[in-house]
């Protein structure tokens, strides 16, 4: 039953930014830049260059994130881009996909995810 549940939430953190993505095309349909409506912040529990575990799926328990940069949006609020690093995500030919360079996410998807600061890189 744990497994399901930690699935699940893989699963609603992906659909948030799924959201995230969908409010972000919708600022730049409707004209507004949306590269202008970020700025840099410091403001956040996620600072550059920390490594943080999170709920991972069964088969990624060693799976982590690292904080590549943090900014501000005035509609979803803080997105942190982060690199996901030891994933196993199957690919239609068998091979498999083990890191995810640069998805950006609201912060509060990250907070429902991120379990525990593994370390700060220098």
């Amino acid at each position: 039953m744990h497994d399901i549940e930690q699935i699940l939430r893989v699963n609603k953190l992906l659909m948030n930014l799924a959201i995230y993505f969908s409010v972000l095309g919708a600022i730049a349909v409707c004209g507004a830049s949306t590269h202008s409506m970020l700025k840099d912040t410091t403001e956040s529990r996620y600072k550059v260059g920390q490594i943080w575990s999170y709920e991972t799926r069964p088969s990624e328990k060693k799976s982590s994130f690292i904080v590549l940069k943090v900014e501000r949006h005035p509609k979803p609020g803080n997105v942190v881009h982060i690199a996901l690093c030891d994933l196993r995500l199957k690919k239609p030919n068998g091979d498999f996909i083990e890191t995810a360079d640069h998805p950006p996410f609201a912060e509060d998807a990250i907070n429902k995810s991120a379990v525990k600061l593994l370390k700060r890189r220098s």
